[in-house]
């Protein structure tokens, strides 16, 4: 009797501890709709889990169509998140059940998960730049005006095709280099251009690209990124401008150009727009049954290029949650995100210029902290006459106020909209997270309008770059009186979309690196060529060597005496059977290692 009633105890006890949840973030959401039918299903847990239960059997995933699949499992490089990616892709409009068994942790068993999600009915794919172009359309009364150049610093030793930057105002700037890039709705005379310029207006660095590229900024890791608005992705440039790697969304997701954060733990947060069939006829009256419905996604991928984290506006956001969109049309870009901003509390700040709204997200759940603005506003503003509408690039300063360019397409809700006057703004808000107040305590305007793009930004001395985006000038810096210090004008009819102001050493030490540096190599993974990027700031013997999983030597690559300066190898992996590799860098004093991985 004694030991039956030990054995219930046991298997009560081991119960409960089964089903204690240790679960702190699943993707795709339980009964989420419209998944991609490419996606991974990520597994974020409190602690870090014993490495010997990440096998295959872990999990089950059965399709309603596709039937069981077998999923690799890897281990995200913060320990905690399993990424599970199915082997063959799911199929179009078909239910899918996910069986997690119990998992030990550092501290505990995780419980048996067992859910389900639904599929996308087709692959829609949504060209990054044409979504982009939806900002200008349904905007014939917003129209802009750039003013005539009275400065030219056009220099001989540009290039004929150069674009003419006209600095209209520079009386004691502050420190630094505006970046910016260059774009027309209408056919150009002037080439496309990656700018970085100084407070004269004079290029201390640009590249020519073949197509208009966008966002072009220095990243929080201190290297620069643009979107090409050819290959649809992001590139990478280190200080020397080389290109060291690109961005792009994982599960099938297409890139959008709109925001792209690179941290200095290799982490990166991107977003994509997801359109999607939806039958709006089921939503609002004279709805199409057969419509397009645009949705926002955010992901953050680790150094590897894993995606970590995934936050869908179809799990969070109503469709008619969209303040100003015709819900009756084919095509519906309900949320139109176009910025990301990592939070000091570790959390993301988005924000959707459709729904008129910053959110904040809860980064290790996805659920959402709160929102401001917009429909679904939950703050009482204080200190302000008009509500932002349909603003851009949302930041935080670090005493926790945000910053935000304000289009101020629809200042008001109570006025008719063709009695409504336009203007566009930079403004600062003091966020009280408790209370659910937001205080406008410092705002900017000079009576220009940019109906679309834009963006504002606190700099280190207090002074604020704002970039009018489709307005004119092209860019405005402020001090903290409101004072305008610097202008910059764009040739007539040319806009950027972002336009900053950032520390930046233009030629750093005449081109001879400070340091060594391994790069990681690019593309990764690659089939079969790859380049291997290293800095060498003394003249050195150096030496490449490739090995496998095993340790075993693959191939010698490099065993030379190099002098000082950047170098780059390609790698060439035909011979070799996919999987993963390492690359070894020795010099007489430093060496390095660095993970790569061949598909083929």
């Amino acid at each position: 009797m004694r030991t039956k009633l030990l054995v219930f105890i046991f298997f009560v006890f081991s119960q409960v501890i089964l089903a204690k949840s240790d679960v702190q973030f699943l993707s795709p959401v339980p009964n989420s709709k419209y998944v991609k039918v490419s996606s991974s299903i990520i597994l974020r847990l409190n602690s870090l889990p014993d490495k010997s239960y990440l096998k295959k059997d872990l999990i089950q995933v059965t399709g309603s169509k596709s039937g069981l699949h077998e999923c690799n499992v890897t281990l995200g490089t913060d320990g905690t998140t399993i990424i599970f990616s199915p082997v063959t892709n799911f199929q179009f409009d078909e239910k899918v059940e996910v069986k997690i068994n119990s998992i030990k942790t550092k501290s505990d068993y995780s419980e048996v998960i067992n859910y389900y999600f639904e599929t996308e009915k087709e692959n829609i794919l949504p060209a990054s730049v044409n979504v982009f172009e939806n900002e200008f359309s349904g905007n014939d009364n917003f129209k802009f005006k750039t003013s005539a150049p009275f400065i030219n610093k056009k220099s001989i030793d540009l290039p004929s095709d150069f674009p003419v930057v006209n600095v209209n105002k520079s009386v004691n700037p502050g420190p630094g280099y505006v970046f910016i890039s260059n774009f027309s709705l209408a056919p150009m005379n002037t080439g496309y251009y990656l700018m970085i310029l100084d407070n004269s207006g004079s290029p201390v660095f640009y590249k020519k690209l073949d197509t208009a590229a966008y966002d072009f900024k220095k990243q929080p890791n201190g290297n620069l990124t643009y979107f090409s608005g050819k290959a649809l992705k992001f590139y990478e440039m280190n200080t020397y401008y080389q290109i060291i790697d690109s961005f792009a969304c994982g599960n099938g997701y297409s890139t959008d150009l709109h925001d792209l954060r690179v941290y200095p733990n290799g982490h990166s947060l991107l977003m994509s727009y997801d359109p999607q069939r939806v039958n709006m006829a089921e939503l609002t009256p004279r709805g199409d049954p057969n419509a397009i419905v645009i949705g926002l996604v955010i992901q953050e991928l680790d150094e590897n290029k894993n995606v970590i984290f995934q936050w869908r506006s179809w799990d969070h956001f109503n469709i008619l949650d969209a303040t100003h969109e015709n819900f009756t049309l084919p095509v519906i870009d309900c949320v139109h995100g176009n910025s990301i901003e990592m939070c000091k509390d570790g959390n993301i700040l988005i924000s959707s210029r459709h729904l008129d709204e910053v959110t904040k997200i809860n980064r290790n759940t996805g659920s959402i902290i709160w929102r401001l603005g917009g429909i679904r506003n939950q703050f009482r503003f204080e200190n302000e006459t008009v509500t932002f509408s349909h603003q851009h690039a949302v930041r935080e300063l670090p005493n926790g106020n945000i910053t935000l360019f304000d289009n101020g397409n629809y200042p008001s809700t109570i006025v008719p909209i063709h009695e409504q006057v336009p203007l566009s703004r930079a403004v600062e808000y003091k966020i009280n997270e408790t209370t659910k107040i937001a205080t406008l305590v410092w705002q900017y305007s000079q009576g220009i309008f940019g109906f679309a793009m834009g963006y504002a930004e606190r700099l280190p001395n207090g002074n604020t770059i704002i970039g009018w985006g489709m307005g004119s000038p092209s860019v405005t810096e402020v001090d903290p009186n409101g004072e305008k210090v610097f202008e910059m004008t764009l040739p007539d009819g040319q806009v950027s979309y972002r336009a900053l102001k950032d520390s930046w050493d233009p030629l750093p030490n005449n081109g001879v690196p400070a340091t060594y540096k391994v790069y990681q190599n690019y593309p990764n993974p690659f089939n079969p060529n790859t380049t291997i990027r290293y800095d060498l700031p003394d003249q050195s013997d150096v030496k490449i060597t490739v090995f496998n999983m095993l340790g075993q030597n693959v191939q010698e690559v490099v065993k030379t005496n190099q002098t000082p300066g950047i170098y780059e190898y390609v790698f060439n992996g035909s011979g070799l059977t996919s999987g993963v590799y390492f690359y070894r860098i020795k010099t007489n004093t430093f060496t390095d290692t660095k993970r790569m991985v061949l598909v083929k």
